[in-house]
C-alpha cells in the first residue's frame, strides 16, 4: 500500500477547489438566468 504523496495531496486540493468554484458559479448562473455563466462553468 502506497503512502500519501505530495502529488496526491496537491491533486486532491485542486479537485476540491475546482468543484467548489464550479458549483458556486453554476448555481449563481442558474439563479440569475445567465446562459454565459452556465456555459463557462460547464466548460470548467
Amino acid at each position: 500500500m502506497k503512502t500519501i504523496t505530495p502529488f496526491l495531496v496537491k491533486f486532491a486540493i485542486t479537485a476540491i477547489i475546482l468543484s467548489i468554484t464550479f458549483r458556486y458559479f453554476l448555481s449563481s448562473g442558474i439563479e440569475n438566468g445567465s446562459t454565459l455563466m452556465i456555459t463557462l462553468s460547464a466548460c470548467l
